[in-house]
Parts: C-alpha cells; sequence; structure tokens
C-alpha cells in the first residue's frame, strides 16, 4: 500500500519514518484508507504499536509519520506484505 522511508525531520530535529502511498493506490480508497490507519493508530498507546505523530498530504501524495525509530521496520513488514496491490 506505501512506501515508506527513513527521513531527518529539520523542524522536530529527529529522525522520522515517512509512509507515501503508492501512486496507483492514491486514486479510489487508498487516501481514505490512510487516513483510517493514522487515526486508529493515534488513539492507541501500546510499546508494540507505533505512534504517529503526523499525517497530511505533501503535492497531494498522502503521508502518515511517525518519530519512532521501531517505525521503519514495523512499517516495513506491512509495506512488503502489500506490495502485490498496485501488480496488473
Amino acid at each position: 500500500m506505501g512506501i515508506l522511508y527513513r527521513a531527518y525531520d529539520t523542524v522536530l530535529e529527529g529522525e522520522v519514518a515517512v509512509k507515501v502511498l503508492h501512486t496507483c493506490v492514491v486514486v479510489g480508497n487508498g487516501q481514505a484508507r490512510l487516513l483510517r490507519e493514522a487515526q486508529a493508530a493515534a488513539k492507541l498507546n501500546h510499546p508494540n504499536i507505533v505512534s504517529i505523530d503526523d499525517a497530511g498530504k505533501d503535492e497531494s501524495v498522502p503521508f502518515i509519520s511517525s518519530m519512532n525509530p521501531a517505525a521503519v521496520s514495523s512499517w516495513s513488514g506491512l509495506i512488503s506484505s502489500s506490495k502485490t496491490e498496485c501488480s496488473s
């Protein structure tokens, strides 16, 4: 469903994990699905759940981000298991 990036947030001055949608998923219900994922995760507080620090759109590309270093490995499993979603 998405692509995961490790980045540096210059405002918060820390490493972040940023998940953006594949371009083939942006149309349809992909944006709503990513927003629901961010909203659900933001309401939870558990050591095994990645905390969401930001969600939105940048140049019309939806994203969610976390300053939790474990987010990269946590989200990587989800992304690799959904790569075929864009395959025709």
